[in-house]
């Protein structure tokens, strides 16, 4: 149904107003008035219907599936005071404006309200589903470049709630100019995923032959990544980030980049100074990197966030002071390279070290050079079994986990070489030590093993297995002077100078260890000898010493044996 109340409106065009769907009616420029007081309400309206009344509109057309469901109208052409209701299935506009709607320069100011405004369909673009709930004022004057409507003037927003392309943000203010086919922003804040951010910059509007396209900078205060959309499958990371940014737009995503003030990220302090860049251009996840320091991280805690269950475990407990810089794209992670300072790991400290970290698919790869002090090995290793050591040195190594998240000691593969300076194993000194390798499979294979201490000195090389499916076969020497020192960590009494070489074999569940030994003013228990030599074979079952089987051929003098001398 249609209401019209009207005045100084001609006849003929209430006619054309009131005159049935299809039926065709005319308005005489001849009778068009000057000037308006008209009120119209309907369930459904077109502007061509109003153009009946107001023939100084009838150009103008709606987006599809909007309509007009009341209409206002006062004063004369130059200065026609309007209020109106657009509708769509789920949206709306009100508005109370005054315009000038004569040809060639048409103008309007007023107030315009929206509700859950969608502005795909005013920009013809079904792909940008965007929500605009809020007020707007506007003075803007229209004009007829070519066959195109170019719009110039200013607007203002005072808090409204805006969603594009799911991204959303509350309490939007914003002041700016149009210019044409491009929106200014001089001026903007708003509420963005837990933080308070400001922008200014310019859009570029959508044409035949021009995308969407947008340059903004600004500040941005405790934001929290962890409520970006699921879409961006960025790490889904806990963060309170203080930061500048630019951001822009050619017509595909957006990219940029930030500079950070003193932030937070998964519990570590992000340093000021620390720069990001990130891209969404093109169809894939988002592509990031960044570079700067962050101090206090705690790998245990950035694995729980990030849902990786290899930096979960134990032996990760500490805090990491680091100079970084790395590249990702979505979940995909690498290269990270990072300079380690005064950090703590593995229940010791790292003064320096660089590593260099990739993550691929479930996979990741590692290289690490650089100082360590007081690393307990059974803490790096993740033993059951205390090794009682404490070691500093330096390290080269590199390396591969297969699965990073259901990992097991199988799909880590390392290899490199270690320097060891004074440290305690089981209570036995040390000077000094080397070794170089590679552990894959549960399986140790050492290119060259040297340990030098007051009281041993140890050479090994070959194969040494740690778990099922693994052989070992490794040969070694073994000296020392003062053989209570390495036999009283193990709970046995002995003494004298010992020297053996020999061949460690088998798996771990029936380890085989052959070899010869020569010895001199050697005492165990109630035995004692001036010199020995000695052909040996011992058989360990299932690494339990207490169940070794031992076979010897024993060559000595000077033998003492329960009180008696031979």
């Amino acid at each position: 149904m249609i209401s019209v109340k009207l005045a100084l409106v001609s006849i003929a065009a209430l006619a054309a107003l009131a005159a049935p769907a299809g039926a065709a009616a005319q308005v005489p420029e001849s009778v068009e008035p000057t000037r308006f007081d008209l009120t119209v309400t309907a369930d459904r309206l077109s502007l061509d219907e109003i153009g009946r009344l107001v023939p100084a509109i009838r150009d103008y057309t709606l987006p599809p599936g909007f309509r007009i469901s009341s209409f206002v109208a006062s004063g004369p052409l130059e200065e026609l005071s309007m209020e109106f209701r657009v509708v769509s299935d789920r949206s709306s506009i009100d508005g109370n404006i005054v315009a000038d709607v004569t040809a060639p320069r048409r103008a309007v100011n007023g107030v315009v309200e929206m509700d859950s405004f969608n502005l795909a369909r005013l920009l013809e673009r079904p792909s940008l589903p965007t929500s605009v709930t809020g007020r707007a004022t506007i003075d803007l004057v229209f004009q007829e470049q070519g066959a195109a409507t170019r719009i110039y003037g200013e607007y203002r927003v005072e808090g409204a709630e805006v969603s594009v392309e799911g991204l959303h943000a509350t309490g939007v203010s914003a002041q700016g100019r149009l210019a044409g086919d491009r929106v200014h922003v001089d001026r903007a804040s708003a509420n963005l995923y837990g933080g308070a951010v400001t922008a200014s910059g310019f859009a570029t509007l959508p044409g035949r032959s021009q995308p969407l396209g947008y340059e903004f900078s600004g500040r941005a205060r405790g934001v929290n990544l962890e409520r970006l959309p699921a879409r961006l499958r960025a790490p889904a990371v806990s963060t309170d980030l203080a930061f500048d940014y630019r951001v822009s737009s050619a017509g595909g995503g957006p990219e940029g980049q930030v500079k950070f003030e003193r932030s937070r990220a998964a519990g570590a302090i992000v340093e000021p100074g620390t720069t990001a860049r990130f891209s969404l251009a093109g169809e894939g996840p988002v592509s990031y990197s960044a570079e700067g320091r962050l101090s206090g991280a705690d790998l245990r805690q950035i694995g729980r966030e990030l849902g990786l269950e290899a930096l979960q475990q134990p032996r990760f407990r500490g805090l990491i002071n680091a100079r970084f810089a790395l590249e990702g794209r979505g979940a995909t992670l690498g290269p990270v390279c990072a300079t380690l300072t005064d950090s703590r790991l593995f229940g010791g400290t790292v003064p320096g070290m660089e590593l260099r970290v990739s993550m691929d698919g479930e996979g990741l790869r590692f290289d690490a050079v650089g100082e360590f002090a007081s690393i307990d090995p059974a803490v790096v290793l993740q033993s059951e079994d205390t090794l009682e050591a404490i070691f500093s040195g330096k390290l080269n190594v590199r390396g591969s986990v297969a699965r990073i998240r259901d990992f097991d000691a199988r799909d880590l593969v390392v290899e490199g070489e270690a320097t060891l300076g004074e440290g305690r194993l089981r209570g036995i000194a040390v000077d000094a030590a080397t070794v170089k390798g590679r552990y894959a499979n549960r399986l140790v294979e050492l290119e060259g093993l040297t340990v030098r201490g007051p009281d041993l000195a140890l050479t090994a090389s070959g194969d040494v297995a740690l778990g099922e499916g693994a052989v070992s076969a490794l040969d070694f020497t073994l000296r020392t002077p003062r053989l209570q020192a390495l036999a009283e960590p193990f709970g046995v009494a002995a003494h004298g100078a010992l020297e053996t070489a020999g061949r460690l074999t088998g798996p771990v569940g029936e380890l085989r260890l052959e070899g010869k030994l020569s010895a001199s003013d050697l005492a165990y228990s109630a035995a004692s000898a001036g010199k020995v030599s000695a052909d040996y074979n011992v058989m360990v079952p299932s690494l339990d010493l207490a169940r070794s089987e031992v076979g010897a051929e024993v060559r000595a003098n000077r033998l003492a044996l329960g009180g008696r001398h031979f």
